[in-house]
């Protein structure tokens, strides 16, 4: 599985856990509508970066009720990022909100963003 950001992005963060691993997580809106969060942990086995990595992933999506804003979401989602990097010794991390920003400018704050690769994908 990977994140794949679309023009529905709201928002991505991620976690550096002292070396051990990492955390990321996507914020977006569904096609139904509905907020969707996705988030992985990344526990390191190796060097290697992409799919012949070794790396240990684990995938997740946070279930989000139909009543919940994306203002309160977004409240969550900060709390769990901030816990985490209170529960690990050196844990480093960041957040970049979509905003007004368009989807071009939203993938480049994200590419720019320490421990970030990306892989473009041609569109049919």
């Amino acid at each position: 599985m990977t994140i794949q950001i679309t023009d529905s992005a709201i928002a991505m963060w991620q976690v550096e856990l002292d070396g051990k691993g990492n955390v990321i997580a996507y914020l977006s809106r569904g096609a139904d509508g509905r907020l969707r969060a996705i988030y992985r942990f990344r526990w390191y086995r190796d060097d290697v970066i992409g799919p012949e990595s070794k790396d240990v992933r684990r995938w997740y999506e946070m279930k989000i009720s139909s009543t919940d804003d994306e203002s309160m979401v977004l409240a969550k989602l900060r709390s769990v990022f901030e816990r985490l990097r209170e529960n690990y010794t050196g844990a480093t991390g960041w957040e970049v909100l979509r905003g007004n920003r368009s989807l071009e400018e939203f993938t480049d704050a994200i590419s720019a963003m320490p421990g970030m690769h990306t892989r473009v994908e041609a569109r049919p």
